[in-house]
């Protein structure tokens, strides 16, 4: 399996495929790079780079690394450069981190149910209570990994559940290979918990997708609204019925936007 030792001292697994500009995929929080399986081979004239995340699929993992800064060792190693982010959740924001901290490197970035803040504040109405991200960081510490897959069926709406595919859809989430390392989860968790990047939105000027379901429990449409107001080089496209997955529920309007935006 390919792998790069990246600064950190960590081993990141990757795999790419096809040959044109380069797409970067970025999971979500407790998934992998195997989650993007209605993507791979869907978007040609394209070279996509599918990353699993430190503690995730088949990346090592130490607390406390800089992951912007292994992310562009990677990217360095690999020869990348004006690359296409797309994010989902947990990686949409490191997407939206990275263009901050290397805006030089970026081209596009295309969100999918990611959030510059995650949890509510005051001023701030978007996103998960502190109660529920309590409840999640339960999902990790309880009977793991069992109990996270209720956390990720909630991801789901009824619709979706109701859908003839979704019973593929679950099971190449449930009967995975490897579950992420509870360490790496708890401190993911606790920079979604805590980080803002609300005050710098603004700055990011390169072209944006924001993709998000109507019916999506993490990052509600009210929040996408608010990043549609701050960043101005942005589109957004709301996927009716659905939750924090549209790319695997709705997979080919997903790839058809995908497509249509990077043209």
């Amino acid at each position: 399996m390919p792998h790069i030792k990246a600064e950190s001292g960590i081993d990141w697994f990757y795999r790419m495929e096809g040959e044109g500009a380069p797409l970067v995929f970025l999971h979500g929080w407790s998934f992998d790079s195997g989650i993007w399986f209605r993507q791979a081979g869907g978007l040609a004239g394209y070279k996509s780079i599918f990353l699993d995340l430190p503690g995730h699929g088949n990346s090592g993992y130490k607390k406390g690394i800089d992951i912007i800064g292994d992310l562009r060792f990677i990217f360095d190693k690999l020869g990348l450069k004006k690359i296409s982010i797309i994010g989902h959740s947990f990686g949409g924001f490191l997407g939206l981190k990275f263009i901050l901290a290397y805006p030089g490197l970026a081209d596009k970035i295309i969100l999918i149910g990611a959030n510059a803040k995650f949890v509510k504040s005051e001023g701030y109405n978007y996103g998960l209570s502190q109660s529920e991200v309590d409840k999640i960081r339960g999902f990790i510490r309880g009977r793991y990994p069992g109990i996270l897959l209720v956390f990720i069926r909630w991801l789901f709406t009824e619709e979706e559940r109701r859908q003839p595919d979704y019973k593929q859809i679950w099971n190449s989430i449930a009967k995975r290979n490897s579950w992420p390392k509870k360490d790496a989860l708890d401190e993911f968790l606790s920079v979604i918990e805590k980080e803002d990047l609300t005050d710098k939105l603004d700055k990011i000027l390169q072209p944006a997708l924001v993709i998000c379901g109507t019916g999506d429990p993490i990052c509600p449409v009210e929040s996408i609204n608010y990043i549609g107001e701050k960043m101005k080089s942005s589109k957004i496209e709301l996927l009716d019925s659905c939750g924090h997955l549209p790319f695997l529920t709705k997979a080919d309007k997903f790839n058809g936007l995908i497509r249509k935006f990077l043209r």
